[in-house]
């Protein structure tokens, strides 16, 4: 099987304007997924899963290897992905295939073939011309024979930063704001569940994942970070939305710069990042 990228490295180089930048960092962690070898591990007697999580907004891909000694099938209108008990269904998303002038790239949200070759099902055109972008749906049942494996697109787990009272929206330079999962107002949980077909059999893997702790980081010229296996990231302005509605209390409140007066919220020096 392929080796995915382990650990994504961020080099931040930046002119000097008036917009400061930021990011926010996830940490994720599971209880039935092991972090090993540099990506998210799931094993059983049928299939091998492995997870990437490392892109920004959490887009994560997952790769499904069949371990058994026939063809296995992937029901990807029972596979759903599930975010805080809220479904969102594989089957029916779309499939977006590019052509550049004589040479057709295939991009997917549901699923792509080892290699770049095409899709089960769906052929790619070689036209020549200028470049066209067409639509299709996803197969209901994915083929992976014995031995093989293929690569999935999943969702992406955040678009929008999380923000609650007393977690500083921007922090200063060389510093970073951390909040702890128990101290979160409106924790994050998801999970993954893959339907499989094995010769008249079915069943179910179901992975499941929650954010441990978030941070902000205040993003400075030439700039070095780098996003672990077990995190994701969000980018962000000081140039957005200024106030926050508290869920909890009903109120108008400023977190761009809130002191982290209460217990919530720690304030550290950074530990990830390193200036010229």
């Amino acid at each position: 099987m392929k080796r995915i990228i382990l650990y994504l490295v961020l080099i931040l180089s930046l002119s000097s304007c008036s917009v400061t930048n930021y990011m926010q960092v996830a940490t994720l962690r599971s209880n039935n997924v092991s972090l090993k070898d540099g990506c998210y591990l799931y094993i059983d007697d049928a299939v091998r899963v492995e997870y990437v999580f490392n892109t920004e907004d959490g887009v994560f891909t997952f790769e499904v290897m069949n371990l058994t000694d026939g063809d296995i099938y992937i029901d990807m209108e029972k596979s759903v992905f599930v975010y805080n008990q809220q479904a969102y269904d594989y089957a029916g998303r779309d499939l977006y295939t590019t052509t550049y002038a004589g040479a057709a790239v295939t991009t997917t949200s549901g699923y792509m073939s080892n290699g770049g070759g095409s899709l089960s099902g769906v052929g790619t055109t070689k036209i020549y011309g200028e470049a066209s972008t067409v639509s299709q749906k996803l197969a209901k049942k994915i083929l992976i024979p014995k031995g093989c494996y293929r690569t999935f697109y999943g969702f992406d787990i955040n678009e929008e930063i999380y923000r609650q009272m007393f977690f500083a929206r921007n922090p200063g330079p060389k510093e970073e704001v951390y909040i702890l999962r128990e101290n979160m107002h409106c924790p994050i949980d998801f999970s993954n569940i893959i339907y499989i077909i094995c010769d008249t059999k079915e069943f179910v893997v179901k992975n499941d994942f929650e954010v441990a702790g978030i941070e902000n980081i205040c993003v400075t010229e030439n700039m070095y970070l780098c996003i672990n296996p077990s995190e994701y990231y969000i980018k962000y302005t000081d140039n957005d939305i200024k106030v926050y509605t508290s869920p909890s209390y009903s109120v108008i409140y400023d977190d761009r710069t809130a002191e982290s007066s209460n217990v919530n919220v720690s304030k550290t020096k950074s530990r990830r990042i390193t200036m010229n």
